[in-house]
């Protein structure tokens, strides 16, 4: 095999797999770019909210120390509402710390409410 036929074969694994990953490529030889082109209906307003609404529930859920099914995300125009409750501070704080990473965030809201269990209250007052 040449060095010219290693190039092409390459290239040629290159583009299919960055038209399978569904992105785009350059080549070298004509610049011109391939892979599937961004939809048009990614950028409205509500595509933009479900996208980050959904990825600030993904950072919830990876969140070990937050319990995901206690917490609900809600966006609107970039800003995140938490509402739920959680059993300790540092869950709610680590949720709002979560969402805040998140791409497209503008600010957060949290309106997650800490509910000590009972065993906590008596172990506080004594």
């Amino acid at each position: 095999m040449t060095e010219q036929s290693r190039d092409r074969l390459g290239a040629a694994v290159a583009e299919r797999w960055t038209a399978m990953q569904g992105g785009f490529i350059a080549t070298s030889q004509d610049e011109e770019h391939r892979g599937r082109p961004p939809r048009q209906d990614d950028n409205t307003p509500d595509a933009r909210r479900e996208r980050i609404a959904a990825e600030a529930r993904n950072a919830i859920f990876w969140d070990l120390t937050v319990p995901r099914d206690r917490v609900s995300v809600r966006c609107d125009q970039g800003w995140v509402t938490l509402s739920g409750s959680v059993e300790r501070a540092y869950q709610r704080s680590a949720a709002e710390a979560d969402v805040r990473r998140v791409p497209g965030v503008v600010g957060v809201t949290n309106a997650i409410t800490v509910t000590e269990k009972a065993s906590d209250k008596s172990v506080a007052a004594a």
